[in-house]
């Protein structure tokens, strides 16, 4: 055999080409100029082609699993029997009674081996483009080629085109969540005019490890189509086709995420639906307008929505996503015959549907498909409440009438004007109930605004139909909004008023807690590490004790009490010490994030109590600034629980429970002025600060003391703590006052010079003894307001002398040397101010 004969046994091969493959595919059809079969197998099905006519007759191609090509039939012959091509060729040969050149010999020049004189006649297969397939042979032959996912780094550009369909009309790339190439989606069109749809992967050969392109299908369960990341907090619209969700994504991708699959209705069970698990998730089937077909009883009549293959695959679907805790709805799509058949949401917008039109189809929902056999232009069943996903809950405006429909969920334009009341003179009333009403119902306000309730503010949960940034809900919106309800409902309101109640209300029906959502997100992501107790040594220099442990304890577990719990009582704070520029200022606002606060106010003024407000730590910056009176008014402002205040332009008091907690930063090592309520501040002297460590374990410090919260762990000091370990750093902070020294040299009998002079240390002195002998003060220049005597009781306090009180007489105040019997008999104790 030479290659001669190959080119002989081909040639005859083409020529008996429709015999051939009638006789190796009985069950093949003919499909315009190319013969279809459902793989090598020989079932029923369209994957296997084979051109019949042109320059390319012979050329075959498997667009199943296998994705194997071939030029001629001798190769196709080869893929059918599993032999090499000269033996298909040997083969072949015999079965068109052609003989070969023997290999042991040669032929002559111009000599041609003996071929028939005409092709075999074997009746062809039937030209039937739409012939059911039938049952596949149970032992399919095993693919050659794995397909690798995702594709590797160095494999190179996907095909450009296909060696028999050529260029593609349109072609879609499959990404997984993290934005790495999967496969590829190719549409051609065929010799008959028909759409193909063909998919390519990057795969390796099993026994070569040899790795290429390959056109074969991505492995099951096949990955959704999607463009761009996940979000999650968008409700997921589901449309059939690649072409469809790009025209999707582009007008909607602010208000929706969009998914399809590949491979059409019958490839629904072959598709991965877990990433979208427990989602909502609304279904836009294709509107179909099939007719039954020749020999069905009603033949030429169009088909029930439920028998078109639009609904059918959507209806699977949704039977899949049930199962797995999705909550799904149906756009309420035309019926059979009312649009052109298939029309979808491309067409809907390539015939140049407004975003606002798209969208009032989207938010036209039902739950259930249409009965089984409804009465032409039969109207679409009401929606089912309990299948409407969360985001379109509703509350009706207070005393709503009771012939709105109860199932009513994304009303379009003519169903929210119908609930509008009205004018005495006909129109719509401009009024608050009016503005709650289209808020709660038209699709695009629905939820559009909430109420921030940690801090108090309107805020924009989404884009707007006009242009304006998420956030806070500003006097911009305000007007936006009349100019859309007016344009939209015929809606006019006279006062600004009318619109912010209507807002505000609105905001009321859809309000959420920021803090605790990022609470509970930092509980269930803490991976069981201690590293609150250290966090202070950690992150901040501090040198580690059992104080600092302390005292880095009480600190998050004091921030997450107030975000949990506001108006809990917690009036401490802890003072960071250190020089400038070391970051303790950046260290607090990393933990407070987008709640932080520093801008400087008096405390105890209605600006103060509005400042906090949405702020979960606040810092109080160089505190060694503040004098006297300005460091009182700070403690008092720390002890309240309930922030009492009127908003500018308020008609009413507001009583707000404090949820802020406090810091203090300084650059000195001596900054306590007063006396009296140091215990709410903690010391901590700081040297080198990590900020990325503290930007790393945020989320997982606050996890952990959420879980010390519930575990009991207390955010405030026992008795015990503060005398133990709390006490003698805050006094080593004070300032030191020149009468401690005197006083204490005079107690124990010493004058200035440092001569006794007693013959002993005191044990009992009285407030008038230290002013006249040991301060030389004359009684009759002392002040009325007695501060000279507070000053003393305070110097007396951290000598720890016990203070007592004649019962007799001038009824005179002492204090008695700690230890001795005097001081045992006491019973009086120390104030934080006198009486």
């Amino acid at each position: 055999m030479t290659l001669d004969d190959f080119g002989t046994v081909g040639r005859a091969a083409i020529d008996s080409i429709d015999a051939l493959l009638g006789k190796w595919f009985p069950n093949g059809v003919v499909s315009g100029a190319e013969f279809c079969v459902g793989s090598f197998a020989g079932e029923a099905g369209q994957s296997l082609r084979i051109r019949l006519t042109g320059e390319k007759r012979g050329v075959w191609s498997d667009f199943s699993s296998d994705g194997e090509a071939g030029g001629d039939l001798i190769s196709l012959y080869a893929h059918i029997h599993g032999l090499t091509n000269g033996q298909a060729c040997k083969a072949l040969a015999e079965e068109l009674g052609i003989t070969l050149t023997p290999s042991s010999g040669t032929r002559s020049a111009g000599t041609t081996p003996p071929v028939r004189a005409k092709p075999i006649a074997v009746k062809p297969a039937p030209a039937q483009a739409d012939k059911g397939v039938q049952e596949i042979p149970a032992k399919k032959a095993r693919s050659l080629w794995l397909p690798i996912l995702p594709v590797p780094e160095g494999a190179g550009d996907y095909p450009k085109a296909h060696p028999v369909r050529g260029r593609p009309d349109a072609s879609w790339e499959y990404r997984d969540d993290a934005g790495q190439l999967l496969g590829v989606i190719y549409r051609f069109t065929n010799s008959t005019g028909g759409k193909e749809v063909l998919p390519c992967v990057y795969a390796q050969r099993h026994e070569s490890n040899h790795r290429e392109w390959r056109w074969m299908a991505l492995p099951e369960p096949r990955p959704l189509y999607l463009r761009g990341p996940r979000r999650p907090e968008l409700p997921l619209l589901i449309v059939e086709g690649e072409k469809c969700a790009d025209a999707a994504d582009a007008m909607l991708h602010d208000e929706l995420e969009v998914n399809s699959w590949s491979g059409g209705g019958k490839a629904v069970k072959k598709t991965d639906w877990s990433p979208i698990a427990g989602r909502d998730v609304i279904l836009w089937a294709d509107a179909d307008g099939k007719r039954y077909k020749e020999g069905h009883e009603r033949e030429g009549e169009l088909m029930p929505e439920t028998e078109q293959p639009g609904m059918k695959a959507m209806e699977e679907i949704a039977k899949l996503l049930r199962g797995q805790d999705n909550r799904v709805t149906f756009v309420n799509i035309p019926q059979p015959g009312e649009v052109e058949d298939g029309w979808d949401i491309f067409d809907l917008i390539a015939a140049g549907a407004t975003k606002d039109e798209v969208m009032a189809w989207v938010t036209s929902l039902r739950v259930p498909a249409v009965a089984a056999d409804p009465a032409p232009h039969a109207p679409a069943a009401p929606a089912v409440d309990s299948e409407v996903p969360d985001w379109f809950d509703q509350v009706n405006a207070a005393g709503a009438a009771a012939d709105v429909p109860a199932g009513a969920r994304g009303r379009n334009k003519a169903q929210v004007r119908a609930m509008l009341i009205g004018a005495g003179i006909g129109g719509v009333k401009g009024c608050r109930e009016n503005v709650f009403t289209v808020m709660q119902n038209d699709p695009r306000l629905i939820g559009l605004v909430g109420l921030d309730l940690f801090s108090g503010l309107q805020v924009k949960r989404r884009s707007t139909p006009w242009a304006s940034e998420l956030g806070e809900w500003t006097e911009s919106d305000d007007f936006n909004l009349g100019v859309y309800m007016a344009s939209n409902y015929g809606l006019l309101l006279a006062a600004i008023g009318d619109i912010e109640r209507g807002v505000a209300q609105a905001a009321r029906e859809h309000s959420f807690n920021p803090v605790i959502d990022y609470f509970d997100r930092c509980k269930k992501m803490w991976d069981g590490q201690p590293r609150v107790a250290n966090a202070l040594p950690t992150y901040w220099g501090a040198e580690a004790s059992e104080y600092i442990a302390l005292v880095s304890t009480m600190f998050f577990v004091g921030i997450v009490v107030r975000g949990y719990r506001p108006g809990v009582k917690h009036d401490h704070a802890p003072v960071f010490e250190g020089g400038q520029g070391r970051g303790k200022s950046t260290a607090l606002k990393v933990l407070g994030g987008d709640w932080f606060a520093d801008t400087p106010f008096r405390m105890g003024e209605k600006d103060g109590f509005l400042a906090i407000q949405g702020v979960l730590l606040y810092e109080v910056a160089e505190l060694e600034q503040f004098n006297r009176s300005e460091v009182t008014a700070i403690k008092a402002f720390m002890s309240s629980t309930v922030d009492r205040f009127r908003e500018p332009y308020g008609r009413r008091m507001k009583n707000m429970p404090r949820r802020c907690a406090f810091a203090a930063t300084t650059n000195e090592n001596e900054y306590f002025k007063d006396t009296t309520g140091n215990r709410r501040f903690w010391p901590v002297g700081t040297r080198t600060l990590d900020i990325d460590a503290l930007i790393r374990d945020r989320d997982q410090l606050f996890g952990e003391a959420i879980n010390m919260l519930e575990q009991g762990v207390l955010w405030y000091p026992t008795r015990d703590q503060q005398e133990r370990l709390i006490d003698e750093h805050q006094e080593s902070r004070e300032i030191a006052d020149p009468w401690h020294g005197r006083i204490y040299e005079y107690c124990e009998g010493y004058d200035t010079e440092g001569k006794p002079m007693f013959a002993s240390a005191l044990n009992k002195v009285t407030v008038r003894e230290l002013l006249t002998k040991a301060l030389h003060f004359e009684l009759s220049k002392l002040g009325a307001a007695r501060a000279e005597s507070m000053r003393i009781s305070a110097i007396m306090r951290k000598l720890k002398w016990v203070k007592g009180r004649d019962n007799f007489g001038a009824r005179e105040r002492w204090y008695a040397r700690p230890g001795t019997a005097l001081a045992a008999d006491s019973s009086e104790g120390y104030d934080d101010l006198p009486i």
